[in-house]
C-alpha cells in the first residue's frame, strides 16, 4: 500500500507539475544574463563602439524575450586603395608619402621652405635665390635646387601628380620694356621654372605656370602710413612650386 501510494504521488506530480517542466527556462535566462554581462565587460575593456554595443544588446534582449533577433550590420571592411591613385604606401587620399619624404629635405637649402599638407607639397623659393632684380633668368646657383625638385618627381615614376609653378612679386611697379608690369614678370619667372623641369624630363601635361603678380602677398608690402617695408617686399617676391594629386 505504501509503495503504491508513493508511486501515485509521483505520477500525480509529473502530470500536474508544469513549473518543474519549465524550470530549465530559469537556468537558461540566468545563462543568457551572464553572457550579456560578459559581453559588457569585454566592451568596457576595449574601445567602445556605441553603435556596435547597441546592436549586440538588442540581439541579447531579443534572445531573452524569444523575439526574432535583429539583423546585425556586417563588419566594416576597409576599402582597398586604388594603387594608381593617392598614397602608394597604403593611404587612399593625399600626396604620395614617398614623394614627400624625398622632397622635404630640400628645405635644408637657404631661402627654401617646404610645407606638406594632406593635399599638396608646397616648395617656396625666395626671389633673391632664383633671380636678379627685374630678371626672369634663373641664377646658376639656383639650378641645382630646381633640379633636385625635378629629380624627386622623376624618381617616383608611378606617382600621380601635377605641378603648378606660381610666380609672385612685390607691389613695386617694374615698367621695363620686356616686363611692362609685374604680371609679365611673375609669368616669365614661373615659366622659366617650368621650362627647366620640361628640359629635365618632366611630362609636359603634368606641369603648368601661374602668374599672380602682387595680388597674393604673404605680408603687407607697406605700413599703415603707406611707406614701403623692404623686408616684407622681399618675402613677397617668391616662387611657389605646388605639387598636388593628378586629376
Amino acid at each position: 500500500m505504501r509503495g503504491g501510494g508513493s508511486g501515485g504521488r509521483f505520477a500525480k506530480r509529473r502530470k500536474s507539475g508544469s513549473s518543474d517542466d519549465n524550470a530549465w527556462l530559469e537556468t537558461y535566462a540566468d545563462a543568457i544574463t551572464l553572457l550579456m554581462a560578459f559581453f559588457v565587460v569585454l566592451l568596457s575593456l576595449s574601445k567602445t563602439d556605441v553603435a556596435k554595443y547597441e546592436r549586440v544588446a538588442q540581439a541579447i534582449r531579443a534572445e531573452i524575450s524569444h523575439q526574432p533577433a535583429p539583423v546585425l550590420d556586417r563588419p566594416d571592411i576597409p576599402e582597398v586603395a586604388n594603387p594608381s591613385v593617392g598614397d602608394k604606401e597604403g593611404g587612399s587620399e593625399g600626396i604620395d608619402d614617398r614623394l614627400a619624404t624625398r622632397i622635404e629635405p630640400i628645405a635644408q637649402h637657404e631661402n627654401v621652405t617646404v610645407e606638406t599638407t594632406s593635399e599638396a607639397i608646397l616648395i617656396e623659393f625666395s626671389g633673391t635665390l632664383l633671380y636678379d632684380t627685374g630678371s626672369a633668368v634663373l641664377r646658376k646657383k639656383a639650378l641645382p635646387v630646381i633640379d633636385e625638385v625635378t629629380d624627386s618627381l622623376l624618381e617616383i615614376k608611378d606617382a600621380d601628380y601635377n605641378v603648378t609653378v606660381e610666380g609672385h612679386t612685390d607691389d613695386v611697379p617694374i615698367g621695363l620694356s620686356v616686363f611692362p608690369s609685374n604680371w609679365e614678370l611673375s609669368s616669365a619667372r614661373a615659366t622659366s621654372i617650368v621650362r627647366r623641369m620640361l628640359d629635365k624630363g618632366v611630362t609636359k601635361g603634368s606641369v603648368s605656370a601661374s602668374a599672380f603678380a602682387d595680388t597674393r602677398p604673404l605680408v603687407p608690402n607697406v605700413d599703415a602710413q603707406g611707406k614701403g617695408i623692404p623686408e616684407n617686399r622681399a618675402k613677397n617676391r617668391r616662387i611657389v612650386v605646388r605639387i598636388h594629386r593628378g586629376n
